[in-house]
């Protein structure tokens, strides 16, 4: 994809920590989907990232995007996406 094209998915719009439920070891849901809509993917991965990094360590970012596919990041629309969710 260009650099600067929209990957536009289905959101939560603050995938944070707090916002996803598990049960067990297993992913179970998520809370707060006030944001929900569609968006770029990065709105999610941006935030996600931040929040892991934040609460678990940077060392669990990469092994996440890993799992997440993506084999590198955008570090522009990482900084982006988590820059706008300073103004909610």
């Amino acid at each position: 994809m260009p650099a600067g094209e929209e990957d536009l998915v289905v959101t939560h719009g603050d995938a944070c920590l707090p916002n996803f439920v598990a049960s067990g070891e297993r992913f179970a849901g998520y809370i707060d989907c006030g944001r929900l809509g569609v968006a770029d993917r990065y709105q999610d991965i941006a935030l996600a990232c931040r929040s892991i990094g934040g609460n678990f360590g940077e060392a669990f970012v990469e092994p996440f995007c890993r799992h997440y596919g993506l084999v590198s990041l955008d570090a522009v629309k990482m900084k982006r996406y988590q820059m706008l969710d300073e103004f909610f």
